[in-house]
């Protein structure tokens, strides 16, 4: 039996950076990598440590720098929410792309962790809302305000003194953005154990 502890999982990102592609051909992620010399201690992850871990359910994280804001940002991650799909898929007895909470339960009960997928920061959309329900529709259920850079519609903190009258200005389109994803969960928000899509403090209550 799988705890339900959920948690968030950097390997899209790590596959990029230190295999150079995105691809998963001859990638043992069904092996324990930490007793893999050839492979090196980056791989902080695997099927085998995830199960030996116990771990139910997490967020596989589709993150991209902030570095590729109005660049190719949106393109990386559509990248990285498809090396989760098709990590899913290769490995479907052990691991599941979910996108509610009931598929999520239904996972849980089959004995596989159930795999959701999470934006790191608003850059990655492009300010676009149409990239917003396209993600969605992918399995993305959260997106994070920011990571570590503003966006033309949201100030990251800690970047320094926050100006009030521009986030009265930008927080229209931060609204809009958090209503666009949760308004259809709305009803089902009937315990934290349900999934919404949320974007930075917008959090099941």
């Amino acid at each position: 039996m799988y705890e339900s502890s959920v948690r968030h999982n950097d390997f899209a990102w790590n596959l990029r950076k230190h295999r150079g592609s995105t691809k998963l051909d001859n990638f043992p992620f069904d092996e324990d990598l930490s007793r893999n010399s050839s492979w090196g201690p980056q791989w902080q992850t695997d099927l085998i440590r995830l199960e030996q871990g116990i771990v139910g359910a997490q967020f596989w994280s589709a993150y991209v720098p902030c570095e590729a804001q109005f660049l190719d940002a949106v393109q990386l991650t559509l990248e990285q929410i498809d090396i989760v799909r098709r990590l899913t898929s290769r490995y479907p007895k052990r691991v599941r792309l979910v996108k509610t909470s009931s598929e999520l339960e239904n996972a849980h009960r089959d004995g596989v962790i159930a795999s959701l997928v999470g934006i790191e920061g608003g850059h990655s959309i492009g300010t676009s809302m149409a990239v917003l329900r396209s993600f969605h529709r992918l399995g993305a259920r959260y997106m994070t305000l920011t990571h570590k850079c503003n966006t033309p519609w949201w100030v990251w903190p800690l970047l320094g003194k926050i100006n009030v009258s521009t986030l009265s200005r930008d927080a229209h389109m931060s609204a809009v953005m958090t209503a666009e994803r949760n308004e259809p969960w709305r009803s089902k928000l009937a315990s934290c154990a349900n999934i919404c899509f949320h974007i930075a403090a917008v959090l099941c209550v």
